[in-house]
């Protein structure tokens, strides 16, 4: 699977045609989730490959994605990233990724604990976060 984003590739190669495919299987032509795949791509490619690997192991899909930028993650990319993340870590469990998704009457929210959860994550993932210090990476406090 290639993520190049489609400015990166000549327009009409493999890669071009392959990211297109997967980003169209992905939206399943809505657009909020069009939107937000490739403004996830021109992010961070690898956030994208994870977020990838985390929509196709949950079936998300489409307006589901939508509902997850939308509606959950109030259209802020960070918490949108910092959600994927615990996702893909399972630190939030993947039947409660799939509960809000699935929402589309806007009737389960983010519980204050998640949020705290998400929040943890991206200053962990900020620099001298414990995610990107050299020393906590080398096993120091």
């Amino acid at each position: 699977m290639t993520t190049e984003a489609p400015e990166q590739v000549e327009q009409g190669s493999p890669e071009f045609e392959a990211f297109v495919d997967l980003v169209s299987d992905l939206s399943k032509g809505n657009p909020g989730a069009l939107t937000t795949l490739l403004a996830l791509q021109k992010e961070s490619e690898f956030v994208f490959v994870i977020a990838v690997d985390v929509f196709q192991r949950h079936d998300i899909k489409g307006t589901d994605i939508a509902v997850l930028a939308s509606d959950k993650c109030k259209r802020d990319m960070r918490k949108f990233i910092g959600l994927i993340t615990a996702a893909s870590l399972e630190i939030i469990e993947p039947s409660r990724i799939k509960e809000l998704a699935k929402d589309q009457m806007r009737q389960v929210n983010l519980t204050q604990a998640e949020e705290d959860l998400i929040a943890g994550i991206l200053d962990d993932q900020s620099p001298g976060g414990k995610f990107n210090s050299t020393q906590n990476a080398e096993g120091a406090t």
